[in-house]
């Protein structure tokens, strides 16, 4: 056992029974270094079970730099997810819609979680945030990388009874409004890709996958998940398909809080639904042309049964569909994969 200095007695737990390691994380997360002796005694754990959470944390995504024979620190600071933070961060008019605003430590996905709830649960929104995800999805059933704390993956879930018709526009509008709110927060240069991406000059800020559920009723359960690169480990980076870009190179010098960053996506993801169900989205294909990253350029899309289209990209309809205008003239599609290509 170890006596702590204020006169507690804490147990030695061994190396093998550490695997709550977000304590571990939140002692080293100011970016301060730490003794080996110091954590053991703070956490009541032997050094052998710290030094082997160092190398789970690691694989995990967060980066521990060995400054001594004893002394430690993370290679820089993070900023851990907060409820309390959030929630009270959270706009009042969207904060009271709120009944449940969750923060995990790792989950396999935010979006799973969120829709394993039942569907008669109907009450308020719910929340899932997670310091990491284990199989975050993205669309086609893609893997979203999601290191730990290296960005702000949350899920929100809404039901609502009204308004669906414009469901199928609420991806490439969620992406619309999630741009203008970043910028708002001082990240400039952000814009849109079909159908939903974040980007910055081609390369990829942060995605959407939204998951419905149809009721008998005919009432829609909707949650929407939300990743957005906050600070990403250089070394994940050569794990992503595309080039990556993270709020930390875009905004070095003022970037805002990671908790801040996950209240004002909270809060837009809210009020998006709810405006889409009411409001229309007839603003839809003159908001997105503005912020297009591809409007103008040469595109390939490949639709879900693998046949490829290519044309030049002139933005989406007011349905969310992207127009092409190809050798066959102009043309809409609600589903497939965008890619740049040569000019024709």
């Amino acid at each position: 056992m170890h006596i702590h200095p204020d006169g507690r007695i804490r147990p030695v737990v061994p190396a093998i029974l550490m695997t709550d390691h977000a304590r571990l994380i939140v002692e080293l997360s100011d970016g301060r270094p730490r003794t080996l002796a110091g954590l053991s005694q703070e956490l009541g754990t032997h050094p052998e079970g710290i030094l082997a959470a160092f190398r789970e944390l690691s694989d995990s995504g967060i980066s521990v730099v060995r400054l001594d024979a004893n002394r430690y620190c993370l290679a820089h600071a993070i900023e851990p997810l907060d409820s309390g933070l959030i929630r009270a961060s959270l706009p009042e008019q969207v904060r009271h819609k709120v009944v449940d605003l969750d923060v995990q430590q790792r989950v396999d996905s935010t979006n799973t979680r969120l829709m394993r709830f039942s569907s008669h649960d109907i009450n308020g929104v719910r929340v899932c945030l997670a310091e990491m995800q284990t199989g975050g999805r993205g669309r086609r059933g893609r893997e979203w990388l999601s290191p730990y704390a290296g960005g702000v993956y949350l899920s929100v879930r809404q039901r609502v009874v009204r308004g669906q018709r414009h469901l199928g526009a609420l991806s490439p509008l969620l992406a619309l409004n999630l741009a203008d709110a970043l910028r708002g927060l001082g990240a400039r240069g952000i814009g849109v890709k079909w159908p939903n991406d974040l980007v910055r000059s081609g390369r990829k800020l942060g995605g959407i996958l939204i998951e419905t559920r149809v009721h008998a009723d005919q009432s829609v359960t909707i949650v929407c998940g939300v990743g957005v690169n906050y600070r990403f480990p250089p070394d994940w980076s050569s794990r992503s398909d595309q080039p990556i870009v993270d709020l930390h190179e875009i905004m070095p010098r003022n970037l805002v809080s990671r908790n801040r960053v996950a209240a004002v996506i909270i809060a837009i993801v809210i009020d998006t639904v709810c405006g889409i169900t009411s409001h229309g989205v007839r603003d839809l294909p003159v908001r997105w042309q503005v912020r297009d990253d591809m409007v103008g350029k040469v595109v390939e899309l490949r639709e879900g049964n693998g046949k490829t289209v290519r044309g030049c990209s002139a933005g989406i309809d007011c349905s969310g569909r992207i127009v092409l205008h190809t050798e066959r003239g102009q043309e809409s599609f609600e589903f497939g994969d965008v890619s740049l290509r040569e000019a024709m």
